[in-house]
């Protein structure tokens, strides 16, 4: 049990939903080349990395980003149930004593421009998974920024 107050039964429907998007290893590669390399660029500059990870669903970008050594990460899931999984996902594979920070935020996409007023210019890495395992299989979501 995740401590959402879900059954047992749907979260194994959840989860199996996203099944094939958790075992796409060759997506996994590109995106986690992707974050080490902007994370490296941007310290190779001097510069603290700050990631928004929209969507975060699960979590597995904004954990990249927290293994390739980012400073500060932000993820937003506007799911109730998927932000219970991904804080479930953090607390098992983040460590406090890093100094880095990992917040995650229950908000939606669309409510970004309210809800990060005060990051105005502040992310310097912006990543997302536009593909959501819809009723049909994968279906490529409308990219919001």
């Amino acid at each position: 049990m995740l401590g959402s107050g879900l059954s047992h039964h749907m979260e194994e429907v959840l989860l199996n939903s996203h099944a094939g998007m958790l075992h796409d290893d060759y997506r996994h590669e590109a995106y986690l080349h992707a974050i080490t390399n902007a994370v490296e660029t941007i310290h190779g500059r001097g510069e603290k990395v700050k990631l928004l990870d929209i969507g975060t669903g699960t979590g597995i970008l904004a954990l990249f980003a927290y293994n390739a050594g980012a400073d500060v990460i932000v993820a937003c899931e506007g799911s109730p149930t998927m932000a219970s999984i991904a804080a479930q996902t953090f607390r098992k594979n983040t460590f406090p004593d890093k100094n880095q920070k990992l917040e995650l935020k229950q908000i939606y996409s669309t409510e970004l421009n309210e809800a990060f007023s005060e990051y105005s210019n502040y992310f310097n890495v912006i990543v997302s998974e536009v593909y959501d395992p819809g009723r049909n299989g994968h279906s490529a979501l409308i990219p919001l920024l």
